[in-house]
């Protein structure tokens, strides 16, 4: 039976001390980025947030959207020390988090040994809230955000288009996107992964594309993924690889900066 991770109060202190925008336990995984290192996994049941998700914010009309978005956000595989094997080869949905709470922390690098110190640290939390750690749906990636980081400024979208991401970009959030990597094809996957998870950072009109970090390849960072491949890519897990693409909800984390 997994052990439930500890915080360590110290290093909670200290984190919020630096980086008091971040307001909560997410701050000992902020100092680790900057600092090379982290201690002890945040999470402890007395402190973690609740898995609310906020109703949806004013949105923009298709009119007034902006022809061209880019965020800047850190970017990281998934293996960031080069070595795919278990839980790295896997760890696309604890990537995409680390990548979205350091862009929200106003981060701009990422240690790779940091980022694979985190996704361990990830992986306990999943075992020990889940039970298991590989292919987690929309609705359990998001609760790494809220659970795991304490971080409440996320909500998830259903049913949702291209148009629905571009407004969430435009309305300055990042969206985290459950796909097919048998869609995306990706030409720096080593085999294209049924279900997937990346981290969409921009898009462009006059190039019909979305603008993406890929942890699943080092060489994914602002990807490029036409409108049409991604839309059509967009699926969340439905416990089958198989069914992935044809049962599976088209599904998104929208992640906002703190106000």
């Amino acid at each position: 039976m997994p052990t439930q991770p500890k915080t360590n109060p110290a290093g909670v202190i200290l984190g919020v001390t630096i980086i008091a925008a971040t307001l909560s336990l997410g701050a000992v995984f902020v100092l680790g980025m900057v600092m090379g290192s982290v201690t002890d996994t945040p999470h402890n049941a007395a402190t973690v947030a609740t898995n609310h998700v906020p109703p949806p914010p004013a949105s923009l009309s298709r009119s007034q959207l902006p022809s061209a978005v880019s965020h800047t956000v850190p970017f990281t595989a998934q293996a960031p020390l080069g070595n795919w094997v278990q839980p790295y080869q896997d760890a696309c949905e604890e990537t995409s988090v680390i990548m979205a709470i350091a862009w929200a922390s106003g981060i701009e690098t990422l240690a790779p040994q940091s980022v694979s110190d985190e996704i361990d640290r990830i992986v306990a939390f999943e075992n020990y809230e889940f039970g298991y750690n590989r292919d987690t749906a929309i609705r359990e990636t998001a609760k790494i955000l809220t659970r795991f980081y304490g971080y409440p400024h996320v909500s998830m979208r259903y049913d949702i288009g291209v148009t629905d991401i571009k407004r969430e970009l435009a309305s300055g959030r990042i969206v985290i996107a459950a796909a097919s990597g048998l869609v995306l094809r990706h030409p720096g996957y080593a085999k294209p992964p049924p279900y997937h998870m990346i981290v969409i950072t921009g898009y462009d009109d006059a190039r019909q594309e979305f603008i993406a970090h890929d942890p699943g390849t080092r060489f994914g960072g602002n990807s490029r993924y036409a409108y049409d491949v991604l839309d059509e890519a967009l699926h969340d897990w439905t416990g089958d690889y198989d069914t992935v693409l044809t049962e599976g909800r088209r599904a998104i984390i929208v992640v906002s900066r703190p106000e």
